[in-house]
């Protein structure tokens, strides 16, 4: 580049904007004094703007300031309606500079200085501006109001280090965070700031701290769940938002769930009844979509999450459990809305039609797969475990098999670890396993023939046929 000495220049420090004077030269490096007076040594490189003319300054420090207050002056003298011909078409400076008929120094680095100044109305790329388009302009503010909404937070979470509370957008924004910083490249500065107030640890290792720390990770939940990058604690944003009202009438049926005797949130029911010739069986799933405000919070944090995590020593569920655990669960004693699965079978439980509906329904009995298996042999239990033999022989299913009947995990209660048991043979476990591969079945039969969108997967396609 080659810059002579005796100039005044311009470069960015930090993203902003400075101008100089070069007293000296070596080895493609100048020596610059600063708007403050200071000295400073730049690459030649780094010079984004020179004046034409040579300036032998006998006191620079001085003339510097002057030439500054001049350049600022003249920038004052744009107008918006002076720049109108970059709507139509890309300019360089200079081009800019002949269009408006500025030659001097002064006039070039104040149009510089403009043209800087004004990154709302005017783009530029590979040195060359034109207006901005009314779409880029909304852009631009968009980009701003995320800049300093990010800044804030930052300024919050700072603070929250010193003890001092967060809001609750800030806890929302930060628990939705923290587990990106174990899964993704995301939240370069939030991640600086975690790592700067945990210098002895690994990066790994101050990030759990602080997940821990805030709240958002419980002291007893498995390492290996921790470390995972799966989203954990709920903000209070999420466990304060309002389930929406829901059409309560006259509850149309009666059912029953069947569960872990450890659940607290059921998801599902049944009513099994013998109606003429025919059984009716009807599937219930809470109806939990139709409580759920779309464009709500609790809605984007289920997507995120997907279902709920059950662990030896925690339920990490899908919803906060002031959610999961009494508005949206199938309780004993409680009125919910449902979407069902009606289904007629013959005498000899052949399926002969069936119809998904949306209804209310009472919950009579939480059962565990204990307390039915133990009463197995009566009605209606006792057909419905024929009809889930029927069901498994049907789709080829192996899954009455002693093989492995058993296994065993350790559990962490309140009274400290146990050792549980599970029967996978329990009829009571065969007949939910089998009644909710029907449902699905069905309910993934009526999503492809009215062309709903969803997510759903064959259970015969994905079998080893190698296995016995």
């Amino acid at each position: 580049m080659n810059i002579p000495l005796n100039i005044y220049v311009a470069y960015f420090e930090k993203g902003i904007l400075n101008f100089g004077y070069v007293i000296a030269q070596n080895n493609n490096r100048l020596e610059v004094i600063t708007e403050t007076g200071n000295y400073v040594v730049l690459p030649e490189s780094r010079i984004i703007l020179q004046s034409k003319e040579r300036y032998l300054e006998i006191e620079p420090y001085q003339a510097l300031p002057n030439f500054i207050n001049q350049v600022n002056l003249f920038e004052e003298q744009f107008q918006e309606s002076d720049f109108h011909f970059l709507k139509e078409k890309e300019c360089t400076l200079q081009e800019i500079a002949t269009e408006l008929n500025l030659q001097t120094d002064v006039q070039i680095f104040a149009l510089f200085k403009y043209l800087h100044n004004h990154p709302k109305e005017i783009h530029c790329k590979k040195n060359k501006y034109r207006l901005k388009t009314p779409e880029e302009i909304t852009q631009y503010q968009l980009q701003l109001q995320q800049q300093e909404e990010e800044r804030q937070f930052l300024q919050d979470v700072n603070a929250f280090f010193s003890g001092a509370e967060l809001s609750r957008e800030s806890q929302h924004k930060l628990y939705n965070a923290l587990p990106e910083l174990q899964t993704a490249k995301k939240h370069k500065k939030l991640k600086e700031l975690i790592l700067s107030k945990y210098p002895l640890l690994k990066p790994e290792e101050a990030i759990l701290e602080f997940r821990k720390f805030c709240g958002e990770t419980p002291e007893y939940i498995d390492p290996v769940i921790a470390n995972a990058g799966i989203p954990i604690g709920f903000s209070s944003l999420l466990i304060e938002e309002k389930l929406l009202p829901w059409k309560v009438t006259q509850p149309e049926a009666i059912a029953f769930s069947i569960d872990d005797e450890s659940t607290k949130d059921f998801d599902d029911a049944i009513s099994f009844t013998k109606d003429g010739s025919f059984w009716h069986l009807t599937l219930y799933v809470s109806s939990v979509s139709e409580r759920l405000n779309l464009e709500g919070a609790l809605f984007a944090e289920a997507k995120k999450r997907v279902s709920s995590l059950y662990t030896a020593n925690a339920v990490i569920p899908l919803f906060p459990f002031n959610h999961s655990e009494q508005e949206l669960s199938l309780k004993k004693d409680s009125v919910r809305p449902v979407l069902a699965l009606n289904i007629w079978l013959d005498e000899n439980l052949a399926i002969q039609h069936y119809e998904l509906s949306r209804m209310n329904i009472t919950i009579s009995e939480n059962y565990s797969f204990n307390e039915i298996d133990h009463q197995i042999e009566q009605e209606p239990f006792s057909t419905l475990y024929r009809l889930s033999k029927l069901l498994a022989e049907k789709r080829g299913a192996n899954s009455f098999s002693e093989k492995e009947r058993y296994y065993y995990y350790i559990s962490a209660a309140e009274q400290g670890l146990e050792v549980k048991c599970v029967d996978t043979q329990s009829p009571a476990r065969k007949i939910v396993e089998e009644l909710m591969i029907l449902y699905n079945s069905y309910l993934a039969d009526y999503a492809v023939k009215n062309n709903i969108p969803v997510i759903y997967r064959n259970i015969n396609q994905f079998e080893d046929p190698k296995d016995n």
